[in-house]
């Protein structure tokens, strides 16, 4: 959303404006920001789409948003899906550094209070998990 966020401020549109160019309330983009929402292809294409008509987005490459930070969560992700259930906690060991990486992302959203109570008990025993 960060990466996303950057092409609207080049493009001098800010969420209210894009929400509006897309159809959505006033607040659609500005909600999805600061709540890390993980949206759908559609809106990412529509975010797309409106953005083009304020900025050439030619030279631009999807890999400077989907960076590898982004791109290593996802492979996680698939990865996580096909392991059994009583190997979760060696897979998180396994993968230290991303969870390390990870825990960064979730401690922010939850100094915002955007984790419900059993995403932070997920978080807690992540922690002691990788310690």
């Amino acid at each position: 959303m960060d990466k996303i966020d950057g092409l609207i401020s080049e493009s001098k549109l800010t969420h209210r404006e894009l929400s509006n160019r897309a159809g959505n309330s006033n607040n659609w983009f500005n909600d999805a920001y600061n709540n890390n929402e993980d949206i759908n292809i559609s809106s990412f294409i529509m975010i797309l789409s409106v953005i083009y008509q304020k900025q050439d987005l030619s030279d631009h490459k999807l890999l400077a948003i989907f960076d590898n930070k982004i791109l290593s969560i996802s492979t996680l992700i698939s990865r996580l899906s096909d392991e059994d259930e009583n190997y979760i906690d060696e897979f998180i060991v396994s993968e230290k550094l991303l969870f390390l990486d990870i825990l960064g992302d979730w401690a922010s959203m939850a100094y915002k209070n955007k984790l419900s109570e059993k995403e932070r008990e997920i978080m807690d025993e992540v922690k002691i998990l990788i310690s």
